[in-house]
């Protein structure tokens, strides 16, 4: 049984003897009297002026200037005989609507011309016919094609510009799903970007590096993203089209593609290191104490720039064993959810949550505290990210926040790369240094306000992989360029509505609603930003005084207004109490 590819190849159609379309020259064609290729020309020359005049442009929706491109792009092969100037044509008209116009199947023509002008060939017996078996499925096979030397060794990735077209259709899948989009995308684009994603995870280098990638890399790939754009695609194509094979949508393929990878890991990791130039310091060896575990297992590559090298030495910490925070005991727990309860009376279901997942893991004699993503959902100012701190500082946990409403580029997350005057590793990564702790609870400020348009990979892909303790054990980081274990690390985040987070994101945390509070809890919540203006002020506790319950009556409507009052409230009471002429 044939095969079929899912990049198939254009064919020039035949004519008869005699004929204009005899000649394959196109001059010749024309000079013959093909009056047929003649308004081709015409129409080839109207379409182009389409894509590539801004004015003209703007009037098209892009489903139709996708299309004007496809049709270009297999126009271009009738009317010429010229490969190479077929592929410039081909170069250039695709990079100049990716800026403009990026849809899935744009991206995946350029990952064909890019091949193409590469000579590398994907075997095409990886994607076979859909009446085919399950387990004959093959994973892709590069070769070398055209003028390369016969019996040369097989290529070790497809090339970097290949990846970077890739990397940005499962964007813009990503987004799609996030958005509620992907239902409006042809069955086409749907499979040119599985076979894009399977052949990247196999042989690219998703982060579009000019070297070949360390299978960690590929596999952080395909485990932080590509499986979760996979199934979505693949659900979207079983539901669109009866007769698609279940290599698009089934658990066997990605199971081979997580196999490969996994196995190319261990054998790197099996393998003898390189001597490095870099002297280890003061580096623990051996097996973890109980109760420690290292972030990063393996050397940090070293850098050419002396502002790296200082900062890179900050981060050989996480090469020590770090403490992971114990379990309090069952009287300890419910000292911290009476406290929480006192503080927060509105949002019982979030202290309930608490109560029962960590009593439970008390009684079954767990000894490492870890609490459980979790995203608490609420009009603002119902108090979400102050409990998120609190519960913090009751459990003893190192906290820090990150403001992601608004915010599009994953650096947030991932870390820059050196070579910037910015460049550091993620704050995530700081902040375990800082408090030598792998057990931070970190705040993922307003994740339904997370920037869609991507700069350096999508924040949402991050945020799949840091959920998941099985990735966010291997999660890599873009400064250090190693692998750490993230796998202790608490994740909570806010939202004040559901709408607009994308479902694998959501899946990966408990939504718990936390209500605007009554006028019934403003003494309590009064007396409680008291106290913490206290610990922020370093001030003895019983310093300052409760506000009375009369300031709850001018107007505070939720947590942010009545911070505003009982603030205006100490500082006149300050000036009434503490200044040296009210003093004697």
């Amino acid at each position: 049984m044939k095969p079929i590819s899912p990049f198939p190849a254009m064919r020039r159609p035949a004519g008869q003897a005699g004929s204009p379309q005899h000649f394959a020259h196109p001059q010749l064609r024309l000079a013959a009297g093909d009056a047929d290729l003649l308004r081709r020309q015409r129409l080839f020359r109207r379409d182009l002026r389409k894509l590539v005049n801004s004015e003209k442009r703007v009037s098209q929706t892009a489903d139709e200037l996708e299309a004007l491109a496809l049709g270009l792009l297999r126009e271009i092969d009738f009317m010429s005989t010229d490969g190479e100037s077929n592929r410039c044509f081909k170069l250039e008209l695709l990079k100049f609507l990716r800026e403009s116009v990026p849809t899935p199947r744009l991206m995946h023509a350029l990952f064909v011309v890019e091949l193409k002008r590469a000579e590398v060939r994907i075997e095409p017996r990886f994607w076979l016919h859909p009446t085919s078996h399950v387990e004959e499925q093959r994973l892709p096979q590069l070769s070398y094609g055209g003028s390369q030397v016969a019996g040369k060794n097989p290529p070790l990735s497809i090339p970097r510009e290949c990846s970077a077209a890739a990397v940005q259709a499962v964007e813009l899948a990503a987004q799609a799903i996030a958005e509620g989009t992907l239902e409006k995308w042809s069955v086409e684009a749907c499979k040119e970007v599985i076979a894009m994603l399977v052949i990247t995870s196999v042989h690219g280098t998703p982060l579009g590096r000019n070297t070949v990638m360390h299978p960690a890399d590929n596999l952080f790939f395909i485990e932080g993203v590509g499986l979760s754009v996979w199934r979505a695609l693949g659900e979207h194509l079983r539901h669109r089209e009866e007769s698609v094979h279940e290599v698009y949508w089934g658990s066997c393929m990605p199971a081979q593609v997580l196999m490969h990878l996994r196995g190319h890991l261990q054998s790197a990791e099996l393998a003898p290191a390189a001597p490095t130039p870099v002297p280890e310091i003061n580096l623990v060896e051996g097996p973890e104490p109980p109760g420690f575990i290292r972030i990063v297992r393996e050397p940090i590559p070293p850098s050419t720039e002396k502002y790296d090298q200082e900062s890179l030495r900050t981060y050989e910490r996480l090469r020590k064993a770090m403490p992971v925070a114990r379990m309090p005991g069952r009287e300890a727990l419910a000292e911290h959810f009476a406290q929480m309860e006192a503080e927060f009376p509105w949002a019982t279901q979030a202290v309930e949550h608490l109560r029962r997942h960590l009593t439970t893991a008390s009684l079954l004699g767990v000894e490492e505290l870890m609490v459980p993503p979790t995203l608490l959902v609420g009009p603002p100012g119902s108090g979400k990210s102050r409990f998120v701190r609190r519960l913090a500082e009751r459990l003893g946990l190192p906290y820090m926040p990150l403001a992601l409403g608004g915010t599009s580029d994953s650096k947030l997350l991932a870390g820059t790369a050196r070579g910037w005057a910015t460049a550091d590793a993620s704050p995530i990564l700081r902040l375990m240094v800082q408090s030598r702790s792998a057990s931070p609870l970190v705040l993922l400020d307003e994740v339904d306000k997370i920037g869609r348009h991507y700069n350096g990979g999508s924040i949402d892909a991050q945020l799949l992989g840091l959920l998941e303790p099985e990735t966010a054990s291997r999660w890599r980081d873009g400064y250090l360029l190693v692998n750490c274990d993230l796998s202790r690390v608490n994740f909570w985040a806010t939202a004040n509505s559901l709408a607009s987070i994308s479902r694998p994101l959501l899946s990966r945390m408990q939504p718990l609603y936390i209500p605007a509070p009554g006028r019934e809890h403003l003494p309590s919540i009064a007396a409680g930003l008291t106290r913490e203006m206290e610990r922020q002020w370093k001030l003895p506790p019983g310093t300052l005084p409760d506000p009375p319950a009369a300031i709850c009556d001018a107007g505070a409507d939720n947590v942010r207004a009545l911070r505003t009052i009982v603030q205006r409230y100490l500082a006149d009471w300050a000036r009434e109490h503490r200044e040296p002429q009210r003093m004697h």
